[in-house]
């Protein structure tokens, strides 16, 4: 009995330190992406920023109710966290077009300051945190828009702010 609690606490430990792993510290210049012919560099302290104030969960979890809510995903949360984007994307309605889950950290940290309409869910002030828990489908109303639509207008002054600190050139 011991030693099975003892791998379920070191299972959970590693499975936590995962998360932090999908996107490791930024560089100390921060980070760069190319859009087009602009280059976006996304300082380190706007990655930190970002860490606090955005969350995964509370994306995939509007993701799920959108997929639960009219596209036909009949499965629990979790098996929607765990599955690719490319299964995902076969559920999802415009705007849902770019993967939060990506691995790829620059495009990430580009994404969830881009796409208001996709990651504005996402954005610490724009929901109820206080009442968020990141393993249950049933939060209603989560994000103060009772007649719970698709579209959400990106509103949050977290994601003005983070973009704000980006330092944007073009054309390079």
């Amino acid at each position: 009995m011991k030693w099975g609690i003892l791998i379920l606490l070191l299972a959970l430990a590693v499975w936590s330190c995962k998360k932090e792993e999908d996107h490791p510290p930024p560089p100390p210049g921060g980070i760069q992406y190319t859009s087009g012919d602009t280059l976006i560099t996304i300082p380190a302290s706007a990655v930190t920023f970002a860490r606090q104030n955005f969350s995964r969960d509370a994306q995939l979890l509007r993701e799920f109710q959108i997929a639960t809510g009219s596209q036909g995903w009949q499965l629990p949360l979790n098996s929607w966290k765990q599955s690719g984007f490319d299964i995902r994307q076969q559920y999802m309605v415009t705007p849902y077009e770019n993967d939060v889950r990506t691995a790829d950290s620059a495009l990430y940290y580009y994404e969830i300051g881009t796409f208001f309409t996709q990651f504005g869910y996402g954005w610490k002030d724009t929901f109820d945190a206080a009442n968020f828990n990141p393993d249950s489908a049933y939060t209603n109303y989560l994000w103060n828009d009772p007649t719970q639509t698709v579209w959400f207008d990106g509103t949050s002054d977290f994601i003005e702010q983070y973009r704000g600190m980006w330092e944007i050139r073009g054309p390079i």
